[in-house]
């Protein structure tokens, strides 16, 4: 689906299925939080994780990156296609058990919620820090709205910027997210399943070429 510079604009969030129900009861909480669920299934470069935890978060709300529940731009991501490769060290399912949460800035906004956003790899020094939307349009919604986003000869910083990130501070509430996007009608039982056992009634969107 291609992705441009609108409203309301759209923010992705991948986890794996089994993390949802704790989602749906309390919201997501950011890595330093002490109110993470205690079950999480990461799907993340652990040891880029860990760095996170030590990169400084220079524009207000400031802290670092694990102060903030992080949503992609688009989906497809880089990380994504790790995940499919079976490149994610820690990690062994597969990208049919990822799910999307989407909501939208202006969802982020209406709950009251600090952010910050950056124009690549939050952890990459060279990509820039905001936190005023009017500064939405340094992101590249050209390469957002692309199926291939990898380095080129002509242009080697396609990916960074791919992977730029809108970074929530420390909590996003359960009712900021608009629709799960899930693989294959098996997750999207999974979900529905999830959906029953919460009382939630999240439309739940199944779209395979989100994936890889």
């Amino acid at each position: 689906m291609p992705v441009t510079f609108n409203r309301p604009t759209l923010i992705f969030r991948i986890a794996h299925y089994n993390n949802l129900a704790f989602t749906l009861r309390n919201g997501v909480y950011c890595r330093n939080s002490s109110l993470c669920d205690p079950d999480y299934i990461n799907i993340g470069h652990r040891n880029l994780i860990d760095k996170r935890g030590q990169r400084a978060v220079p524009v207000s709300p400031f802290g670092v990156l694990n102060d903030y529940v992080p949503f992609y731009l688009a989906p497809r991501s880089p990380m994504l296609y790790s995940i499919n490769k079976g490149n994610v060290q820690g990690y062994n399912g597969t990208q049919g058990e990822i799910i999307y949460l989407i909501s939208s800035v202006e969802e982020i906004k209406k709950a009251n919620r600090p952010f910050a956003f950056t124009d690549g790899h939050a952890y990459q020094e060279i990509s820039n820090f905001y936190n005023d939307e009017n500064d939405l349009d340094k992101i590249d919604w050209k390469i957002m709205g692309e199926t291939y986003w990898n380095n080129t000869p002509e242009d080697n910083d396609r990916m960074r910027r791919r992977m730029a990130e809108f970074l929530v501070f420390q909590f996003v509430p359960a009712n900021s997210i608009l629709a799960i996007v899930v693989y294959d009608d098996i997750t999207k039982q999974e979900v529905d399943s999830i959906q029953n056992k919460c009382g939630t009634q999240i439309k739940t969107f199944i779209k395979r070429n989100w994936y890889y």
